[in-house]
This record gives C-alpha cells, structure tokens and sequence, in this order.
C-alpha cells in the first residue's frame, strides 16, 4: 500500500478502536485542525515559492511550490506529483533540478466539488492546473500515490504532452490481486465511518507512524507527513477501489524511469515486479539502502537518474 498512515491502520483493532469515540472532542480535534494555508505559513519553504491561483473554467483554486529554472533560455517544466499523506514538499530536495527545469509541486486539492470518487477526477484537476499555468508540454513525476495519478494521466490526458514519466516508490495498481484485495478491504472498513471516527483513526495511526520513524531511517521523514482534510481520504478510497491501472501502463509510450527503495515496506517485491512488467522499456533503479519516501532521503542519488532522463 501507499500510504503510511493507513498501512499502520490494518494493524489495528479498527472497530474496537472506534467504539467508544467521544463525538465532541473528536469533531473539535479535526475542525480545528490546521488548514493548508496555516500549514504553509509554518514550514520552511526551503527557497521554494507557495502561490494559489484560482481556474475561471472550474472555480478551483489551485495551490503549488515552485522554483523557477536558473537557465533563463530554458523552457522545460518539471510537474510533481506527491503522494497520499503528503503534499508537494516532500520534492523540496529536488532543487538542483531547476538547473534545467522550472520545478513545480502541485498540492492536490484535499476538499474540492471535483471530487466525484473516480479517478478520473485527477485527470480533471490536473488538466485544469494544467491550463490556468499554460502547461502544454512537461515532464511529469509521480511519488507513491502520485505515481499511481500520473500513470492514468499520462496514459489519458488529451491536454498536455508528456516528454517523460518518472515514477518514485509506487506500482501499477491492480497488478497483483493482494493489492486490489487490501485497497477494497480497507475502504470497506474505512468509509462507512462519519468523520470524526475517520480522523480519530488517522491521528492514531499518525502516531505509531511517528513512533516506528524513531526506529528506523526506512521509513517516511516526519516532516513531510500531513493530516489532510476528510474529503481527500474518502476521494482517494472510493478512486482506487476499482481501478486497475494495467491498461494505462500499457498504453505509455514516452520514456519512463522507476526509482524504487528495496527497504520499503509500503510498496512490496511482488509490487515492484509489476512495475518492470508492465513498463519492460523502462530503467529502472533499486536503491538498496532506500525506503517508500527515497524522493525527499536520499534525494541527490535520485536527481542524477533523473536529471540523465529528462535532459
């Protein structure tokens, strides 16, 4: 699975862990949580710029980081994807890349009427973002859940041209069927909770997660972990229950590089296996000593794959 959070969730009783929820403080807990903009005005933006702009075709407001490219002749653009409990931060390591690229982090939205529970939401989103940046042509890279989005965009989009697809710590979803067994046993379980039962459980996993980072490097750092707003979880369960991302891989024609972490424990062997299956013309590198979130860790050894990729 692709998420942190929610993979530490299976281990747990969920629905003794739910009987006796206090409604109240729970539904303050979460109404009270940061919004994104809050968030932003925390963190370290590490040179990076946080900008919104709103679609006059859909009303959306879109939300990204971006690093101009330090070639002023060069017209490339590097689109980023991030993954299900992060947000576009998590790519802030990649700064050398605007060497050559204009880099920019898109934030998916996490409470939007655009979401409708498929995943060709996310086709509609980032076109969308696409067309409000005049994004014709890009080089598209996708970290872990956001590897799974950008598959389906780049097998879908009759909008924008993809150059080239790099895929970061994910899979081809559907692949396996332990995989499609696990996505839709989970959302079963998860979905028929209200709200505050639902980010009861994800504070909870949050913080096993925060305990087993403590005991190992392989695992996501803390700082690019983010409770997000209920509506993205539910978008993102209900997107992935049915769909099978093999015909997209299959459809995938531009160049394409799969980095993967042999340590992570989030996207299994059996998993990276259907990677190199579904895209053979692929290069592919195993990091040996890397985990699930390699794209913010171990980010320099990442940029040189990369950079020999879409240049």
């Amino acid at each position: 699975m692709f998420d942190i959070i929610l993979k530490h969730l299976l281990s747990l009783t969920i629905s003794l862990a739910t009987l006796f929820v206090p409604q109240e403080k729970w539904q303050r807990k979460m109404e009270s949580e940061p919004t994104q903009a809050e968030r932003i005005a925390e963190k370290d933006l590490k040179g990076w710029t946080f900008s919104t702009l709103e679609s006059k075709h859909t009303g959306q407001i879109h939300t990204y980081y971006e690093l101009p490219c330090t070639d002023s002749t060069s017209r490339k653009k590097l689109l980023l994807l991030h993954g299900f409990n992060t947000d576009g931060s998590i790519f802030f390591n990649l700064k050398p890349l605007a060497a050559t690229h204009r880099l920019i982090a898109y934030n998916f939205p996490e409470k939007t009427e655009l979401f409708t529970g498929s995943i060709r939401d996310f086709e509609e989103i980032i076109d969308d973002f696409c067309e409000v940046m005049q994004l014709d042509t890009i080089d598209l890279l996708g970290n872990s859940l956001g590897g799974i989005i950008a598959q389906f965009y780049t097998a879908h989009t009759g909008t924008v041209t993809i150059r080239n697809l790099i895929l970061v710590s994910t899979y081809v979803h559907g692949a396996t069927k332990a995989n499609v067994r696990q996505m839709r046993r989970m959302a079963d379980k998860l979905l028929p909770y209200p709200d505050y039962k639902l980010f009861y459980l994800l504070s909870m996993g949050s913080k096993i997660s925060t305990r087993t980072e403590k005991k190992g490097e392989e695992d996501s750092p803390l700082e690019t972990v983010v409770i997000k707003q209920i509506p993205w979880y539910r978008e993102v369960l209900k997107a992935m229950y049915w769909h099978d991302g093999t015909a997209d891989a299959g459809s995938i024609t531009c160049p394409v590089l799969v980095l993967q972490g042999k340590k992570d424990r989030l996207v299994p062997v059996e998993e990276m296996k259907s990677v190199r299956k579904y895209f053979p013309d692929a290069k592919v590198n195993i990091f040996d000593d890397a985990g699930h979130t390699l794209i913010f860790s171990q980010a320099k050894e990442a940029i040189a794959d990369i950079y020999q990729l879409i240049n």
